[in-house]
């Protein structure tokens, strides 16, 4: 960013990608069933508390989206302003994928202060893995 720049109220600064010393290489959560279509109280709530280094607030995770095709958005636990239904036409700043049934891809997840955030879906025929963090960022 240029001296002249100012960022958003709501752009996170981090800093330097801090990795795990001995990251483990299994899925960290699973959700196959039990989803309620486009909303966050009926997704996954991921919590990262066990892992938490001071001052973490965000996760470097894989993602694997199976099965079926559809949208995929992401939030903190304690964000006040998102609507909890999220619309695949309208929900596109918490989107952090969409595709056929088998998509993969290493995302950033931004945390609340006790290392929560949620996972919605647009399809209840969507599985979620996510995979241990590879690091963190402060």
């Amino acid at each position: 960013m240029n001296s002249d720049q100012v960022p958003f109220v709501s752009e996170p600064s981090f800093g330097m990608l801090h990795p795990y010393e001995h990251p483990v290489h299994d899925w960290f959560d699973t959700k196959t069933s039990g989803w309620v279509a486009n909303s966050f109280s009926g997704g996954m709530q991921l919590d990262f508390s066990s892992l938490k280094r001071e001052g973490m607030r965000a996760v470097v995770v894989y993602i694997l989206k199976a099965v079926g095709a559809g949208v995929v958005w992401a939030m903190i636990d304690d964000e006040k302003h998102v609507d909890d239904n999220p619309s695949s036409g309208s929900e596109h700043a918490h989107r952090i994928m969409e595709g056929p049934q088998t998509l993969g891809l290493q995302t950033t997840l931004l945390l609340s202060r006790d290392y929560k955030c949620k996972i919605a879906v647009s399809s209840v025929s969507i599985d979620i893995h996510v995979a241990y963090p590879k690091g963190y960022y402060l």
